[in-house]
């Protein structure tokens, strides 16, 4: 209780709620409301929904700008991955990317989308990314200086 929370770009206020059997996000107060006595991990899967919400669109908008198609999209709760692309176009994100600002959030799924082009992180990578994400570096910087303490949440 009391912690502001960025989801996604908006900040929220974590408040008890004891009216909630569920978690709820709302939108006129900016507060995050918990039912009693659930706990960070109780959150994990209230916080996966999101995610696959927000950042499946931004997903599929990397992957049709780039002409390529994703056969099978997962969010998990790595420790030390934002995203992985295998061979068999399958594209898995971290959930925890809805904490970071959105433009973050999109080079993370223009970097997955581009491994659909090319299995390497080759010159022809990087411009597939740039391609469609222009800022990229901007973004990638922002990660390495931030992205370890969100992966910790």
């Amino acid at each position: 209780p009391g912690m502001i929370l960025s989801l996604y770009g908006e900040e929220f206020e974590c408040v008890h709620d004891p009216l909630r059997k569920r978690p709820v996000l709302c939108q006129e107060t900016k507060t995050l409301r918990i039912p009693p006595k659930f706990t960070q991990m109780d959150l994990h899967p209230f916080f996966k929904k999101i995610a696959h919400e927000k950042l499946l669109p931004l997903l599929h908008k990397a992957v049709e700008a780039l002409g390529q198609r994703v056969e099978k999209v997962s969010f998990r709760d790595s420790k030390t991955r934002w995203g992985s692309c295998s061979g068999r176009k399958t594209i898995s994100l971290n959930w925890r990317l809805v904490f970071l600002p959105p433009e973050v959030s999109y080079y993370v799924c223009a970097h997955e989308a581009a491994h659909l082009l090319h299995m390497n992180h080759s010159q022809a990578f990087w411009e597939a990314v740039e391609r469609i994400c222009p800022h990229y570096k901007k973004h990638r910087k922002w990660l390495k200086a931030h992205g370890s303490a969100w992966m910790r949440f």
